[in-house]
């Protein structure tokens, strides 16, 4: 693995302890931030050649390959794109896409509650306006999500070749030489 590759992986593995200690912290609404803005990361890194910047389908093909498409998260990549802006943009639930009727909100559950807890409260409550998150399941198909996108990349040498390019604007740690 060369240098840039490292480094980048080096990155996401930072984003993934910081989401570890958030939640773990039970600091619920920078967890998803952080978790929201890590999604954003890669579909940046992800997206054509020639786009300047990440739009709404970079974060949205990627959460759909790598986080919606393999498993039950209870939610579409369009609903966490959603919740990310209104996360990011406003710490609310809210977006948008959601005020328009084009997306449910999400509703979280964390630790011991599940998705289905959660599904059961709504359904009990007549809402299907919201669709049901565990944040546990939601870091760990992020984590799973990573890996598999970076054993893609390793199998793609024009695409690892873009996303190194587009890396070359991230947040960059360079360790230094002993005795230096």
């Amino acid at each position: 693995m060369d240098i840039r590759t490292a480094s980048m992986v080096d990155v996401f593995n930072e984003f993934l302890k910081g989401i570890d200690c958030l939640n773990a912290a039970k600091l619920r609404q920078p967890v998803l931030v952080l978790i929201y803005s890590t999604i954003d990361a890669a579909g940046f890194l992800d997206r054509p050649e020639g786009t300047p910047e990440v739009k709404k389908e970079h974060f949205v093909s990627w959460a759909d390959t790598y986080l919606v498409s393999s498993s039950d998260l209870g939610c579409t990549a369009l609903e966490l794109y959603g919740a990310r802006c209104g996360m990011v943009h406003s710490f609310s639930a809210h977006s948008g896409l959601s005020k328009k009727g084009k997306v449910r909100t999400i509703g979280y559950a964390y630790g011991a509650a599940s998705q289905g807890d959660l599904k059961s409260v709504f359904q009990m409550t007549g809402r299907t306006d919201i669709a049901p998150v565990q944040v546990e399941s939601l870091i760990a198909r992020l984590r799973n999500g990573l890996d598999t996108w970076l054993r893609d990349l390793d199998k793609d040498e024009a695409r690892l070749k873009r996303v190194l390019l587009h890396s070359e604007q991230h947040f960059m740690q360079i360790p230094l030489l002993p005795g230096k």
